[in-house]
């Protein structure tokens, strides 16, 4: 399905209207000369300048609001969504008992292997390289602990 350029230009302005809305309930901090409303009204200020500049090109370009591609026709598709949403809802349901290392490493393998063709070898290698490497950044750089499951005897 295609969404028109005007479309994800109102979502994004809605979006910076939020953020601009709850930076503005942001204290003061005193002695500073930027607070902590600063980054989310940066980060607001450029939504809006991305919506504007998508909502007046989708308006030129006068594309539906949504549209079926046709690539989206092609056998297959369907089933290709449907395993993204139920990874989706598989990370949400084992999460907590198998930890992120195992249950991303079957998700990133499914998904590499299914997308990729059926290249299991490098399928495996991509999901365990990269949850290895998403927990390392959430765990050594974000300090942001990933639950680890029946991991937690062994790893860091």
């Amino acid at each position: 399905m295609r969404v028109a350029d005007w479309v994800f230009g109102l979502v994004l302005l809605i979006g910076a209207g939020l953020i601009f809305q709850q930076a503005a309930g942001f204290s003061d901090m005193p002695g500073q000369d930027y607070g902590p409303a600063f980054v989310p009204s940066l980060i607001a200020t450029g939504f809006t300048i991305c919506g504007l500049v998508l909502i007046f090109t989708g308006i030129r370009a006068r594309a539906p609001a949504f549209a079926l591609d046709p690539a989206a026709r092609a056998p297959g598709r369907i089933f290709d969504a449907l395993l993204t949403l139920g990874s989706i809802v598989f990370m949400m349901l084992v999460w907590d008992v198998l930890g992120f290392l195992i249950s991303s490493t079957i998700v990133l393998t499914v998904l590499s292997a299914r997308y990729w063709g059926g290249k299991i070898p490098q399928a495996l290698l991509v999901g365990v390289i990269g949850s290895l490497v998403i927990d390392w950044l959430f765990r050594k750089l974000l300090l942001v602990p990933l639950p680890l499951g029946p991991l937690s005897r062994w790893m860091w």
